[in-house]
């Protein structure tokens, strides 16, 4: 099984401490995106963020361009 930072998919869902900034850049390079600042329980303020690009992307290359590291939880949506 490939780990998550190397597994390619059009559509990702993560769940990211990282800026409103950081968020939007790999928004800008996305197809179709959504996000939602989660705030209101006991934990960190985070952002619930919903990606689909064009092409497949590596968690790698989204990293890259968000130029953060801050990401906690990644589910796939499928690879085609």
């Amino acid at each position: 099984m490939k780990s998550f930072l190397t597994q390619k998919a059009y559509r990702w869902s993560l769940v990211s401490y990282a800026s409103p900034d950081e968020i939007q850049r790999v928004c800008e390079k996305a197809l179709h995106y959504a996000y939602i600042l989660h705030d209101k329980d006991n934990n960190e303020p985070h952002r619930h963020v919903l990606l689909v690009f064009r092409s497949q992307r590596t968690l790698s290359a989204i990293r890259k361009i968000i130029g953060s590291s801050i990401i906690i939880m990644v589910i796939i949506k499928g690879t085609n």
